[in-house]
Formats: structure tokens, C-alpha cells, sequence
């Protein structure tokens, strides 16, 4: 079962022994397959995730964002339209079923939106595990196929009671004992003032080295990245400014799901070119970092990097073996994580940040066995 955690990581030393995680913090903020595809708190997964993006060049697509168990939870999802491709459909009168849209829903395969042979689970996120196809599956190679009943009439819509009381606000000026975290898809629309009053870290998502493409993305073969990350469809630097003001953490992430995933049918590889490239694209991060005010970065991993041999052949059976290497990954990790948390301390001794430390987070794929 594959599971993406989120680290909080503090000094690491490259040739010293000592290497740490600072205080350990791990999070839990991703789970898929059976760990766990009950909760329908989307975040983001290792599931994959449609890619709607505006036309330009490093736009991204969105993170493999699971239905899942999650600190984090963003409130800014936009509702993509897509046009279901044909796909076997099952609805279950005898269970209650949740049918809810997410990445897929009722009216949304996984195949129309770029991953064939996934099943759309009944909280609406594609997949290929026993729980996405079995009971419940809304489209897809379902496991269970009756016929679907007759949807219910509609029930008018009531008008909402609005809150009463002051709405609970949450920074992170109350330390790091507890964090709720908002991904904010740079191809979605901006959210408001309101939805993200409750977050204390909004994580921009996602700065990328590929330019969008159908049907797998157009990788730069040298991970040159822009120098400039969209915050948001419509949002601008002073938006960024705003947050902050708030007592917002604002994140910026590396990677998602359109550098390359380690779920079967997936062929982006763009993770292949950036093995190598640890020293320009950290500066290049680091970079961005200072001129857009961010308070740090999240890389944001969601391909293979095999240390229990667990994925064995995931990213080298459809892609470039020539490429791929478990030790690469292995290196490229451990080597962007030096170097990020070196940069980043090197430009708060220059510019005098005093909002604690650069943040610097990253989630990876785990593969536990049982």
C-alpha cells in the first residue's frame, strides 16, 4: 500500500553522521489504496490527478491528490467539466454509496481525464486497489457491474444559514506544535479571504520542469524550471503579500504528479532528467523562493526511489530504462535535501528572514508490505 508522508526537515549534513530530520515531524497527509481510500478529505495522492491547466509554457497539472487521510486539506479546488469517456459503470443500490466528484465522479472517468484502466472510488479519486474497484466504484474496470439504478430526482437547492460568531482564524504565529496546510493549484481559481482563514500554511503548487501536454507531458531535458511561479489563476504577488500579512506560511512546491508517478499506467518521467541537476535546480528554487516572498519549499516526490524492493519495475517498465535508477532517485533525494536546507539558510543569513526558520517539507512514496 502506497502512502505519501510529510517530513519536516531540519539540518542535514551531507558527509557528517549525524545526519537528522529536525524533531522528527512527520505527518501523515496522504494515504491511497488500503491505507486508506475511506476518508474523502482530498488533499492530494498517489493516485493520479486530472491536469487542467491554462495554455502556457511549465504550466502545471494537479497533484496526485488522494482521497485521503490528511492534515491538510485545501478549500480552493476548482470543478473541472469533462466529458466521461466510456467506461463500465457500477452503482450499488444495496450499499450507501457516498458518489462523490473529485478527480472522477459520477459523471467524470479516469480515462477521460488521462488514466485508462483506473477506477473511480466512491469518493471520487482513480485508482486500481481492491477498494477503488469494489463495491462502490463509480466507472471504471469496476469488480461489480449491475446495472445503474434510476438517479433520484433532484432536490431543490435550500438557501444556506449564514455563520454567526467570529470565524476561526489560524496562522502559523502560534508555533509548530500543529499546522493546518491549504494546497493552492496554480491552474485553479484564487480562493478567497474566507477559505483560507482556517489554514496556517498555503503550499503553491506547483513550480515544474515540463510543459503541459496530452498525452503525457513534454519534459525539459535539462530541468530548467521558469523563474517565476503563478500563484494562482488570476492571483498576483500581492496575493502572496496578503497571506503573509495574515500570519500565513507561504510554501512553494516542487514536483506533483505531472513530473512522473509510480502508479501502473503513468509514463511522465520527468523526475529522469532532473537526476543530476540537484546543484542548478536548488538555486533555481531558492531563487524563487526570495524574489516571490515565500517562507520556503516543498518538494513534492511522487516517483520511485526503491529501498525495499517494493516497486520494482514501476518506473522503468514504461519509460526510458536508460534513465531511471533507484540509485539515482536514492542520490537525488538526499542530495536536493542538503542543498535546499543549505541555500535556504545561506539566504536568511542574507536577507535577515525573521519568521523562524525557511520551512523545507518533502513528500515521498512509501511502499509498506504486510
Amino acid at each position: 500500500m502506497m502512502c505519501l508522508l510529510l517530513q519536516q526537515l531540519g539540518t542535514y549534513t551531507q558527509t557528517s553522521p549525524n545526519i537528522h530530520l529536525l524533531d522528527c515531524a512527520e505527518v501523515e497527509i496522504k494515504v491511497a489504496n488500503g491505507c486508506g481510500d475511506t476518508d474523502p478529505s482530498p488533499s492530494s495522492t498517489s493516485s493520479p490527478t486530472p491536469s487542467p491547466v491554462k495554455a502556457q509554457t511549465m504550466s502545471p497539472v494537479p497533484d496526485g491528490g488522494t482521497g485521503d487521510t490528511t492534515t491538510s486539506t485545501s478549500s480552493t479546488s476548482t470543478s473541472v467539466t469533462t466529458t466521461a469517456a466510456t467506461t463500465t459503470t457500477s452503482n450499488n443500490s444495496n450499499l450507501q454509496c457516498k458518489a462523490e466528484t473529485q478527480q472522477c465522479g459520477p459523471t467524470i472517468a479516469c480515462e477521460s481525464i488521462g488514466f485508462p484502466g483506473l477506477c473511480c472510488s466512491e469518493y471520487g479519486w482513480c485508482d486500481n486497489s481492491a477498494a477503488h474497484c469494489g463495491d462502490c466504484c463509480q466507472n471504471g474496470p469496476c469488480l461489480n457491474n449491475p446495472p445503474s439504478p434510476t438517479p433520484p430526482s433532484p432536490t431543490p437547492p435550500t438557501t444556506p444559514t449564514p455563520p454567526t460568531g467570529d470565524i476561526i482564524k489560524y496562522n502559523a504565529n502560534h508555533g509548530e506544535d500543529s499546522r493546518m496546510i491549504a494546497y493552492v493549484g496554480n491552474w485553479q481559481t484564487c480562493p478567497t479571504a474566507e477559505q483560507v482563514d482556517s489554514y496556517s500554511h498555503i503550499v503553491i503548487a506547483f513550480s515544474v520542469s515540463y510543459t503541459y501536454s496530452q498525452p503525457w507531458n513534454s519534459c525539459n531535458t535539462q530541468c530548467t524550471i521558469e523563474p517565476t511561479v503563478p500563484i494562482c489563476n488570476g492571483g498576483s504577488q500581492a496575493l502572496v503579500d496578503s497571506w503573509r500579512a495574515a500570519g500565513k506560511k507561504v510554501i512553494l512546491s516542487f514536483g506533483g504528479a505531472g513530473m512522473g508517478g509510480s502508479w501502473a499506467g503513468d509514463k511522465n518521467n520527468c523526475w529522469d532528467y532532473c537526476f543530476g541537476a540537484e546543484e542548478e535546480l536548488s538555486t533555481s528554487l531558492v531563487n524563487i523562493v526570495s524574489n516571490q516572498n515565500f517562507d520556503g519549499i516543498d518538494l513534492d516526490y511522487e516517483y520511485c526511489y526503491d529501498t525495499e524492493g517494493q516497486q520494482a519495475g514501476r518506473c522503468t517498465s514504461e519509460r526510458d530504462t536508460g534513465l531511471y535508477s533507484d540509485a539515482k532517485a536514492q542520490t537525488f533525494l538526499s542530495e536536493m535535501t542538503y542543498l535546499l536546507r543549505t541555500k535556504l539558510d545561506n539566504l536568511q543569513a542574507s536577507n535577515g528572514y525573521n519568521r523562524g526558520r525557511y520551512e523545507l517539507t518533502r513528500k515521498f512514496m512509501c511502499v509498506f508490505s504486510f
